[in-house]
């Protein structure tokens, strides 16, 4: 069942109740507008785990220190 909202003067809409259960959507959570043709699709941007960046850059050559930066992050810096 198709749910409407209405684009304010602000240009601002507001997120359904039902899609921000459904999806688990929080404040300040990136969403991803994508034009297609005619229709607009909205996904939501789920961040990448520290596990799944190192995986995706790491390399053999790489002298990046991983585990310094993960110790960084958990103290805030």
């Amino acid at each position: 069942m198709p749910i409407i909202t209405t684009i304010s003067s602000k240009n601002q809409t507001s997120v359904p109740s039902a899609i921000r259960k459904k999806f688990d959507l929080k404040p300040a959570d990136k969403l991803e507008w994508i034009v297609k043709d005619d229709e607009i699709i909205i996904k939501k941007i789920t961040p990448l785990s520290f596990e799944d960046m190192k995986g995706r850059y790491a390399t053999e050559e790489s002298s990046f220190n991983w585990i310094e930066l993960k110790k960084k992050i958990e103290r805030g810096e």
